[in-house]
């Protein structure tokens, strides 16, 4: 296989792959999990966070976790088991406070209500 072939297959179409394969189900269970009359906010907000995620934070908090704690290199790599330990961690943390960022049903009657009040329904 040439190289050209390799380098495609491993690198831009497994970042789209994985990208669907990460976007898709976050997107089902937002929609699955959101009350109804506020599910645009709600995609509309995976989304952002997604795309912040995969573009944004996930290079820059890996670089600066890096090096100022865990200082892998090239010619040193010692430590990457310790550097792959927080990235485990670091991907499990958002499980602990995702229940949180959906609100319930109650909430969104409330707002309902109080947005029918302030338009004197």
């Amino acid at each position: 296989m040439p190289d050209t072939a390799l380098y495609f297959l491993g690198g831009a179409v497994a970042q789209v792959v994985e990208r669907g394969l990460t976007f898709l189900p976050a997107m089902i269970i937002v929609s699955k999990a959101t009350p109804p009359g506020i599910e645009a906010t709600m995609c509309a907000l995976a989304v952002t966070l997604l795309i912040l995620n995969q573009f944004i934070l996930r290079s820059v908090m890996g670089v600066l976790i890096n090096d100022n704690f865990i200082f892998v290199s090239k010619g040193q790599i010692d430590d990457y088991m310790y550097l792959k330990m927080v990235c485990i961690v670091a991907a499990v943390i958002p499980l602990s406070y995702m229940w949180r960022l959906v609100p319930t049903a109650e909430e969104t009657d409330e707002l309902h209500q109080s947005h029918a009040q302030q338009r004197g329904e």
